[in-house]
């Protein structure tokens, strides 16, 4: 394909916006309306890509919502193979976005993790999980009247529809598609019964990496694997010194291993991050102003190495609690002893030095025997998880991970976080103490004249 090349007889292709294993993206225009689209074409055609792009239309059709890219038109070129018509989106994707910022500030990552958890229950509401959610398919859009950010997710291609029983959950034979270091670990081990809470442990990643500038689990490869299914599983507060000690149970609790102890929508997350988001926050970030479109997941670059002083180096601003009314003074009651109500968290505040990130290339993770494989977006690994794990437990046990908070404390330390705290009662003058004690004395001395005057 190349410039002035026309699209069933609609669609003129203008300039390529980008390119990767799966195919190119082209700008276009509608000659008929004049409306500038982006157009997802093949590049290397394959019954496997065929029907990623044609599950991709397929569900994006059926989820209408502001933070997921709109499909308008699929279509067939001369030769038979399918493209997609979709809404051109202008700024860049959030992996890029941390290349530039490293980290982001609480109110903006509540904002963007608010956003992404909207697009979620959107799409769970259809019973359809992403199953690839990374900050490569986030993309933070500019649109024209809007101030501030869109955030949009993107590449619906390795999606699952829950309630179609005849679609594969798997796209490898007995194995499970997707960028290792942000599967959950049902995932990775290529579970049979994924359901949403696994879209919730991505989102888990996502923030995680927002916050502090590197991912929870890096490394590649079998040590990823060993990590996610049996490591320890740190919390933002051990890298980063200034975050909400709520807002660091939320990321904790997205991160739960075990899926019954794991926050279990993903609707509860956006109400949880709302506490966070500050006014007009995204429209802080420079995002560019040349217009670019939504372009295929290109291979997603390691992030730096957070320094072990960044907390002092780029330090964040803290929340200010917004101030409220005093409380009536209610009339003095007869006291009684109320039963103790242990309303603390503990939480592990040891120090961890971050660890650069790795690669986050997609990888094809399934039983056989290792050998290196070619897969889109980056190098695929072709592993024996169950393998890799059974070796990994026998050398050395898992360590036991403390208790999680329960959403419920967590929401009661989001309503206490937003109140200011009450004045103190205050004390009584040392200056009217003396005059007292004074009083007293001279009444007592006057008394003692007065007996001895008798």
């Amino acid at each position: 394909m190349k410039s002035g090349d026309r699209l069933g007889s609609k669609y003129r292709l203008l300039r390529q916006l980008g390119a990767g294993a799966m195919g190119v993206v082209w700008e276009a225009i509608h000659e008929t309306t004049q409306r500038r689209v982006a157009i997802k074409l093949l590049t290397k055609p394959s019954e496997d890509l065929r029907h990623r792009l044609l599950r991709e239309a397929r569900i994006c059709g059926s989820i209408a919502h502001r933070n997921v890219i709109e499909i308008y038109d699929i279509g067939e070129t001369h030769e038979g193979e399918p493209y997609l018509v979709m809404q051109l989106l202008s700024g860049e994707t959030l992996a890029e976005l941390l290349l530039r910022k490293r980290r982001l500030p609480q109110p903006l990552a509540a904002q963007i993790g608010r956003d992404i958890a909207r697009a979620l229950t959107a799409a769970h509401a259809v019973n359809v999980i992403h199953r690839d959610l990374k900050p490569a398919n986030v993309f933070l859009h500019q649109e024209a009247g809007v101030e501030g950010l869109v955030v949009k997710v993107l590449d619906f291609g390795v999606a699952k529809n829950l309630a179609a029983v005849n679609e594969s959950l798997v796209t490898a034979v007995g194995g499970a598609v997707g960028s290792p270091a942000y599967m959950s670990p049902e995932a990775i081990m290529a579970a049979r019964d994924l359901d949403a809470r696994t879209d919730v442990w991505s989102l888990g990643v996502v923030l995680f990496e927002v916050l502090t500038g590197t991912r929870p689990f890096p490394g590649g490869g079998q040590e990823l694997v060993i990590r996610i299914a049996t490591g320890k599983i740190p919390r933002v507060s051990e890298i980063l010194r200034h975050v909400e000690p709520a807002f660091d149970d939320v990321v904790a609790m997205c991160l739960e291993r075990d899926r019954a102890k794991r926050i279990a929508s993903a609707a509860v997350v956006e109400r949880l991050l709302q506490a966070y988001v500050g006014p007009n926050d995204a429209s802080r970030i420079h995002v560019g102003l040349a217009e670019r479109a939504m372009a295929l997941p290109a291979p997603a670059a390691v992030i730096p190495e957070v320094p072990a002083n960044l907390e002092t180096t780029m330090p964040l601003p803290d929340n200010v609690p917004a101030p409220v009314a005093p409380a009536p003074i209610l009339p003095m009651q007869p006291w009684t002893a109320a039963p103790a109500v242990d309303t603390t968290m503990p939480l592990s505040r040891s120090s961890a030095q971050a660890q650069p990130a790795g690669k986050a290339g997609t990888a094809i993770l399934g039983p056989g025997p290792a050998k290196p494989a070619t897969g889109p977006r980056g190098t695929a690994l072709m592993i024996d998880a169950r393998a890799v794990l059974a070796q990994a437990q026998r050398s050395a046990p898992p360590p036991s991970p403390p208790p999680p908070p329960s959403v419920q404390n967590v929401e009661r330390s989001v309503a206490r976080s937003s109140i200011a705290p009450a004045s103190k009662k205050r004390r009584p003058s040392p200056i009217l103490g003396l005059a007292v004690s004074a009083l007293v004395a001279f009444g007592v001395g006057v008394a003692i004249i007065l007996g001895l005057a008798r």
